[in-house]
């Protein structure tokens, strides 16, 4: 064996042990207190003592073994060590005690990693603009509270399904509720803003708001819920409208009214067309007609040959003989 080839050997050896070769996966993460705890016992429960070692990423920094190991019949499957930069890259490792195997894994800034308290002290209150208010209190340790986000569900007695929402401060409201039904909330919290952190909290203990028996049980079977009341307004108002309509045409005197008809010009123009009675349509009187009429009289004859045809004067009129 050459020694080029011996050498690759020992270099695949040696990463062999830095990346890990063991059953193990490591899942970090971090509570509001600097509290870091990460376990190994995913997929599977690990098949032997696994020793954790902790150090921050950067130059010069120290390892630091686990102060505090997490075991299931004295198996270890767990580490849990309070921090002092919470705000740093960190690795850890993993050294299998039988077999020799090693396991590496390097994790992004700790805040990434934090996973709050769920939310605690839910309570609920009613306003005067029918609101139901949802209130709670969170544990914030070094988080500041601009940094948290929430998530708010509720489901009522009538639904078998949560309805979520966001909210970004210690309170939510839920308007136009139903005041005969009971509801019940949870929440959940994450940091949002000031880090790329997945990780919500666990919903919170569910608070109900409980409706006021003694007002809804006394209410008469027969009123309608204000849902029918919603969808039969509009319709009982769209078929009055349609009666009224229908009304008003049936009048004609009232359609006429709010319909005029167009005027008939023949019935001002009567006279002036049946009659021919011009002078009398324009207003000019019977004394001016007569005065227009002609005082004299004009024989009218046939123009011919004849020479005795008197002429206007009462003579003869008498043709000239030709010359010769």
């Amino acid at each position: 064996m050459g020694p080029s080839l011996l050498l690759l050997l020992i270099l695949s050896a040696l990463n062999g042990r830095v990346q890990g070769t063991g059953n193990a996966e490591v899942d970090c993460i971090m509570n509001t207190v600097k509290v870091l705890t990460c376990t190994w016992n995913r997929p599977h429960p690990p098949t032997e003592n696994y020793t954790f070692i902790y150090r921050e990423d950067s130059t010069g920094s120290q390892a630091v073994p686990c102060p505090e190991y997490l075991a299931v019949n004295h198996m270890n499957i767990g580490c849990k060590l309070s921090i002092s930069q919470p705000y740093t890259s960190f690795i850890v490792e993993l050294s299998g005690s039988a077999s020799g195997s090693s396991i590496r894994k390097k994790f992004q800034k700790h805040q990434d990693y934090v996973k709050m308290d769920p939310p605690y002290n839910l309570t609920t209150e009613t306003t005067n603009n029918l609101e139901l208010i949802l209130r709670w209190d969170q544990s914030l340790g070094i988080i500041p509270e601009l940094c948290v986000v929430y998530r708010v569900r509720h489901r009522s007695t009538a639904s078998d399904s949560w309805t979520e929402r966001n909210a970004s401060q210690n309170m939510s409201s839920l308007p136009s509720f139903d005041t005969c039904q009971n509801y019940t909330f949870q929440v959940k919290s994450q940091i949002g803003a000031c880090a790329n952190s997945l990780m919500w909290s666990e919903w919170s203990a569910g608070v109900t708001w409980a409706r006021n028996a003694t007002v809804c049980d006394q209410q008469p079977l027969t009123k309608p819920s204000s849902k029918f009341m919603h969808t039969a307004i509009p319709v009982v108002l769209t078929l009055l409208l349609v009666v009224i309509f229908l009304a008003v045409i049936g009048q004609e005197r009232i359609w006429v009214i709010l319909v005029p008809q167009i005027p008939n010009p023949g019935k001002k123009f009567e006279e002036l067309i049946n009659g021919c009675n011009v002078q009398e349509w324009v207003g000019v009187s019977k004394e001016a007609v007569e005065k227009m009429k002609l005082n004299y009289t004009e024989t009218f004859c046939t123009v011919t040959e004849d020479s005795e045809c008197p002429g206007p004067d009462g003579k003869t009129l008498t043709s000239p003989s030709p010359e010769n």
